[in-house]
């Protein structure tokens, strides 16, 4: 699909709007007992962060790989609305890294605070099991052995992720291909590429490898606000929808 210098400004001014307004709503009173409210404003700075990145990189085709990103931490989180007990698990994860980086502090010769070493060993004793492989559980730790999942996600993929959160096709048909910009596969470098006299140069962008991007921007920042605001209780439905309508009718025009 073509899409004009017009259609690129637009989209672009529509991502900027909503920006500000995320900015300008993203603080609020957290209780530290709740895991997802926590979790929900740490990803909504982060995708503002994000947003702001991509605004700023434009017109560079680079801008694929950060939407790439901003599609993970929305199915993420949107899974941890799901299934609110993964947000403690997110939060949690902390502690298991902080466990792995002790064990190599004392693997390596160097003393770690006592009262550091206590806190991390009462989280493994009261919760370890939400994290260990299958074959570790209900085990003591073995050593020189690493018992924990790599990531919170304990063994759940992005793709089943976003299956479960109804989110199939972003995955397929936008996360997908810009995996193959991230990792430098042969379609994406392809599409970019001329030759230059005995060498190789990159082509400008054209306009679909950037309002994609933003598009997928603008549906993931505003889906993460809009759950901070039903959770948070921000009272910003209504102006928040009326971003999002204007946004349509644009996109319909």
């Amino acid at each position: 699909m073509r899409y004009s210098d017009h259609q690129l400004s637009l989209l672009k001014s529509h991502c900027e709007e909503l920006l500000v307004f995320c900015q300008d709503n993203t603080r609020c009173s957290l209780d530290d007992t709740d895991h997802l409210g926590f979790m929900s404003q740490c990803f909504l700075s982060k995708q503002n962060d994000h947003m702001s990145a991509i605004l700023r990189l434009l017109p560079h085709p680079d801008v694929q790989l950060i939407s790439r990103t901003m599609i993970e931490g929305l199915v993420q989180l949107l899974w941890c609305f799901k299934e609110p007990e993964q947000a403690f698990k997110w939060r949690g994860y902390a502690w298991i890294n902080d466990w792995r980086v002790a064990r190599d502090m004392i693997n390596n010769g160097r003393d770690v605070d006592p009262e550091y070493a206590s806190r991390i060993e009462k989280f493994i004793i009261e919760n370890g099991n939400n994290f260990k492989l299958n074959k570790f559980k209900d085990k003591p730790i073995p050593e020189n052995e690493d018992p924990f999942h790599k990531n919170w996600r304990c063994g759940k993929s992005l793709k089943a992720i976003s299956k479960d959160v109804g989110g199939v096709d972003l995955y397929a048909e936008l996360y997908s291909p810009y995996s193959d910009w991230q990792h430098w596969g042969v379609a994406s470098i392809g599409q970019m590429i001329e030759r230059d006299g005995n060498g190789i140069i990159y082509r400008d962008s054209v306009n679909s490898m950037l309002c994609s991007p933003l598009a997928v921007a603008f549906q993931c920042l505003y889906q993460v606000m809009e759950r901070n605001n039903s959770h948070h209780e921000l009272g910003i439905k209504n102006d928040l929808e009326n971003l999002k309508n204007e946004y349509i009718s644009m996109l319909q025009a």
